[in-house]
């Protein structure tokens, strides 16, 4: 279990406020949250509660089995820090995630039994393996170049002096 995450859902969802919302003695967090981008609710109201089941946590993701019984889809609360690398799975489908109570993850889920994934991506990676491994090329490149030229410069007589012929003895 990847350390202070869970997964939960709620029945309310508010517009974000400020961050005194989620700081109220009556607060819930297992009943209601606050979603900071413009989300648009459902007809009918959210499912009271999401089963889980099957749950994996790791460092760079999360996998699970999400019940929403009714006819309402649920939404789902991360415990986890919302970053942009995340990225949210449905039955292998990719889903919006949502920030939540200024700090944390969200995921609307529809009706039934679903297969949801949260997986870490760096958003940077592939960018700075590539510099790196282009950078590494082209060092490789110029040293191979520079060895090159080093070597076609130097006079074979500089290598190997002349030879003169030895006198011939008495």
């Amino acid at each position: 279990r990847a350390p202070g995450a869970w997964l939960g859902s709620v029945e309310t969802l508010h517009p974000a406020q400020n961050l005194e919302q989620v700081l109220r003695p009556d607060w819930q967090p297992e009943r209601e949250a606050w979603i900071e981008s413009a989300w648009t609710p459902p007809p009918s109201p959210l499912s009271p509660r999401i089963e889980w089941s099957q749950t994996q946590f790791s460092n760079e993701s999360i996998r699970a089995q999400a019940t929403v019984p009714g006819t309402a889809p649920g939404f789902a609360t991360l415990a986890v820090s919302w970053h942009p690398g995340w990225i949210a799975r449905i039955n292998g489908n990719t889903a919006k995630i949502w920030k939540i109570n200024h700090a944390f993850m969200g995921l609307e889920i529809p009706p039934g039994t679903h297969l949801v994934e949260f997986e870490y991506r760096e958003p940077w990676l592939a960018a700075g393996a590539f510099l790196s491994v282009t950078g590494l090329g082209l060092w490789l490149f110029g040293l191979v170049r520079a060895l090159t030229k080093l070597r076609t410069n130097i006079r074979p007589s500089a290598l190997h002096p002349p030879v003169t012929p030895s006198a011939p003895g008495p």
